[in-house]
């Protein structure tokens, strides 16, 4: 009986160390904050080129558009 508590608490014990470990395991935060960062990167991007953007997919669905009608 004593060997099957000695052995559950030993078993307890690597498994806290293991979470303690998990716990103060910073490298996942590096990689969360550079995500982060490139999707601020990204919006803003989008929000200072937006009228361009929008001119340029305009002018692409209008030639587009004009192919497929000589096409068809």
């Amino acid at each position: 009986m004593t060997t099957a508590l000695i052995r559950a608490e030993l078993g307890l014990r690597s498994t806290a160390a293991r979470a303690l470990r998990a716990l103060r395991d910073e490298r996942g935060e590096v990689n969360i904050v550079a995500t982060v960062l490139l999707i601020v990167l990204a919006v803003a991007l989008i929000v200072l080129f937006q009228g361009q953007i929008k001119g340029w997919l305009t002018s692409m669905f209008a030639k587009i558009n004009s192919g497929i009608g000589s096409v068809g």
